[in-house]
């Protein structure tokens, strides 16, 4: 994180480098991920968190209605204020964290039920219990599994 950022004029300025620096934390952890490399998602997660907590408390020194991690609510009504530049780009910037978000999660839920359908290829699924007929014949599942032990 660059604490030169913090020098930053406006609170959306500030804001806006936070979120910049949380979008390429999340393009590092998409690529640690598809890496494998176990300890340096550790060193993503633990940057992702102190940026996270350097945004929230922005938004609770600079008094901001909204967290960070919530989107704002869009008025319909006649007093609402214009949305500023810095503004929108803000809500951008959040959409985008979302949806790299949502990619990374998705990532890393596919790769857990590829890990769970290979490993149910080779010990076979719960569902798929050994079991006996009336007459000690065994029974066995439709689909036998690859690896197989019996006692």
């Amino acid at each position: 994180m660059e604490t030169s950022s913090l020098s930053l004029e406006s609170p959306q300025e500030r804001q806006t480098v936070l979120l910049e620096e949380l979008i390429h934390c999340l393009d590092r952890e998409r690529q640690v991920l598809i890496d494998l490399d176990i300890p340096g998602l550790w060193t993503v997660v633990e940057e992702k968190h102190g940026i996270l907590q350097t945004i929230e408390a922005l938004s609770t020194k600079e008094g901001t209605k909204t967290p960070p991690s919530e989107p704002a609510p869009e008025s319909a009504g006649i007093d609402a204020p214009a949305k500023t530049g810095a503004d929108r780009k803000i809500d951008l910037l959040k959409e985008e964290i979302r949806e790299r978000a949502r990619e990374n999660a998705a990532f890393i839920q596919d790769s857990l039920t590829f890990v769970d359908k290979l490993i149910s290829l080779f010990a076979g699924t719960p569902s798929d219990a050994e079991t006996y007929r009336p007459h000690g014949e065994e029974r066995r599942p439709r689909r036998g599994p690859i690896y197989r032990r019996e006692v």
